[in-house]
């Protein structure tokens, strides 16, 4: 499948800006490209521990705010949680 944006090869690629204002365009930050992504609506979002955007709240509370209200926990894997998007089709 194609990947959900060009820096997907790590999750926390995201909160590098600098390489987001290389790769994507020089106005870019990490809450905008998270907003991008999850704009895509994907059907299944698996969140471990995101320990790369404690330094970025803004983006930690759309992540949160995003799972909690579009998304239901449909498993558990010790550390790691897996998101179900309540309607995947809107």
């Amino acid at each position: 499948m194609k990947p959900l944006t060009k820096i997907v090869t790590h999750p926390s690629n995201i909160s590098k800006e600098y390489l987001l204002r290389t790769v994507i365009s020089k106005t870019t930050n990490t809450k905008e490209e998270l907003l991008k992504i999850l704009n895509q609506k994907p059907e299944f979002i698996v969140k471990g521990e995101i320990f790369y955007l404690q330094s970025n709240p803004d983006a930690m509370a759309l992540l949160m705010k995003t799972l909690q209200t579009q998304y239901v926990l449909v498993k558990n894997i010790q550390e790691t949680q897996i998101y179900r998007r309540i309607d995947p089709k809107n």
